[in-house]
């Protein structure tokens, strides 16, 4: 009896001793996996912090080489072109659902030409 119980315990001790294991490993699964996704982050915000810049950059440059001031609160192609030779503010509202993107540059090309 004495010796079935001792059995037990020491059954139980090397349960728990690989119990603790398993969470032991699985810990540093985890901190593993932190450590990855924090440098992902900061991989992420490092190019965030370099592409953003350089696509306002290119918006800006867009916009004064074309004249074009967008309206980025409607769901169309809408805006109005100032003339470099004073000719005046010519608006346009293109629906893209009605037509293909190739009409609507060409269309925004026919405004800035004018």
């Amino acid at each position: 009896a004495m010796l079935k119980e001792r059995n037990r315990f020491q059954q139980n001790i090397q349960r728990l001793r690989q119990e603790t294991l398993d969470v032991k490993q699985e810990i540093g699964s985890t901190e593993s996996r932190a450590t990855e996704l924090s440098a992902r982050e900061q991989q992420i915000r490092h190019q965030e912090s370099v592409e953003v810049p350089r696509a306002r950059h290119t918006i800006s440059l867009y916009a004064n080489i074309s004249s074009i001031r967008w309206d980025y609160n409607s769901d169309l192609v809408k805006g109005f072109i100032t003339s470099a030779q004073g000719s005046g503010i010519q608006s346009f509202e293109l629906d893209p659902a009605q037509h293909s993107s190739y009409f609507i540059t060409n269309n925004l090309w026919d405004l800035m030409g004018h």
